[in-house]
């Protein structure tokens, strides 16, 4: 499952607030030691504002195929917590971010940026390359 988080860049985030859900992608770095998902987003964006008032969210990355063969994915459900500027520099999965995408850097000095993390409880992981329908599961004890 590790292999596959570092295969692969985008998640789908969601959030909600009201009743209402609402998703977004977003690129990560993944930490297989601490199973969490580090990203950066704006404040100004509507994931943040539901994040900030609920850190309750569901994750999915997947592995884009045509051929239902190949289907591979999880689904995750977690906490997600953003860090001040000042931390950017001493987190070690924030310098992890830094390296996998060296593009964010002219974005750095953007004041509504923020880097976060999704600290995962639980993952479904489908990989129809084992077989059809093959599924595992992890939770955080």
């Amino acid at each position: 499952m590790s292999e596959f988080f570092q295969r692969n860049h985008i998640m789908c985030l969601a959030t909600a607030s009201g009743g209402q859900p609402y998703s977004t992608p977003l690129f990560y770095h993944f930490s297989a030691t601490d199973v969490i998902f580090t990203f950066l987003s704006s404040l100004q964006t509507r994931h943040a504002d539901e994040a900030i008032l609920n850190e309750r969210v569901s994750a999915a990355v997947y592995a884009p195929h045509r051929d239902v063969a190949m289907l591979q994915g999880a689904q995750m459900l977690g906490t997600v917590s953003m860090h001040r500027p000042d931390e950017r520099e001493t987190a070690k999965d924030f310098a992890g971010y830094r390296e996998r995408f060296p593009e964010c850097e002219p974005l750095l000095g953007d004041p509504e940026l923020r880097f976060w993390t999704l600290r995962v409880h639980w993952i479904k992981y489908t990989d129809n390359t084992v077989r059809f329908g093959h599924k595992e599961i992890w939770s955080r004890s």
